[in-house]
């Protein structure tokens, strides 16, 4: 499965906005929010710009020889 090698780590959700410095709003321009593992890879991202959203899904994953 794509989070056979993933399933053992641990895992955290995070969640950045961002913000125009140049605007006095407490709104964000945009927000961004993922799924952390442990090794640094993220998934499950969604990138909101009010407007509209994106959503990305890992579809595959695979570790690497180690090269040391």
């Amino acid at each position: 499965s794509t989070y056979s090698a993933l399933a053992p780590l641990p895992s955290g959700r995070v969640r950045i906005a961002f913000y125009d410095r140049s605007k006095a709003t407490q709104n964000p321009d945009y927000e961004v929010g993922m799924r952390y593992w442990a090794n640094g890879v993220a998934d499950d991202l969604q990138m909101d710009f009010t407007d509209f959203v994106m959503q990305g899904k890992m579809s595959e994953f695979s570790l690497s020889e180690p090269h040391c």
